[in-house]
């Protein structure tokens, strides 16, 4: 009697545990206007501020930990990660790779637009 008590207990943790785990990993749905806009706002970005791109694909967005929509993609085959703000412009970007390729000389202290 006291082991099923036990065994009860026990998965009854273990359940409200996968249930909190997969509440909190769901990802935030976007509707296809939001995704196209955030993949070409990225592309942009990375075409019109970086030199030598040959080929870039992005992903389509998703949320990540912290709430923010995030466009992963790679230019040349070499990785990177775009932060969007609530508008979808580019927030911030992380390169994985240090084969990227490099800014543009007229944009290293702005950034470009155009």
């Amino acid at each position: 009697m006291k082991f099923i008590r036990i065994y009860a207990i026990v998965s009854l943790i273990m359940l409200i545990l996968l249930v909190g785990c997969s509440v909190n990993s769901s990802t935030k749905d976007y509707s296809d206007e939001t995704i196209r806009e955030a993949q070409a706002n990225v592309t942009s970005y990375i075409e019109n501020n970086y030199a030598n791109i040959e080929t870039l694909t992005v992903t389509d967005p998703y949320e990540a930990e912290m709430g923010i929509m995030t466009v992963d993609g790679k230019v040349n085959g070499e990785a990177f990660s775009v932060s969007l703000d609530t508008d979808l412009m580019v927030a911030g970007i992380a390169i994985q790779s240090e084969q990227f390729p490099e800014k543009k000389e007229e944009c290293l202290e702005r950034i470009c637009d155009d």
